[in-house]
């Protein structure tokens, strides 16, 4: 069975043509990288968070967090006036909300290059 059909891969080209559809970064943990996940957040305070969520809305950045059927989701977004990732969206879950704002953090800082790498969704698909 094809991993997509023709209809939905037309609509994910046209989702990838407009220029407002979010443009997801792919950066799944490892099981290495989630204990030093563990490892990072015992050693950043609460006070070293704030400011960087602050520093990433200075940046054009937005950060939003919501409750999933289960677990939480914080996604950090750049704004049309953000420079290097524009459009582009980073997304973290885990079992409570401040850890997954620690995870966007981790990624960030730890993982990911400045300009992030945006995953093909036609690719993504199982």
């Amino acid at each position: 069975m094809p991993k997509s059909t023709p209809r939905e891969e037309a609509a994910l080209k046209k989702l990838d043509a407009s220029s407002n559809a979010p443009k997801y970064v792919s950066c799944d943990l490892s099981k290495a990288q989630k204990e030093s996940l563990t490892v990072y957040i015992q050693d950043t305070d609460l006070e070293e968070l704030v400011k960087w969520m602050c520093d990433k809305v200075s940046d054009e950045y937005t950060i939003t967090m919501r409750s999933l059927d289960v677990g939480y989701q914080c996604s950090l977004t750049g704004t049309p006036k953000q420079r290097a990732n524009a459009g582009a969206c980073l997304i973290s879950r885990s079992d409570s909300p401040l850890r997954s704002i620690w995870s966007v953090m981790f990624k960030t800082v730890e993982i990911l290059p400045p300009i992030w790498p945006i995953s093909n969704r036609l690719e993504d698909l199982d």
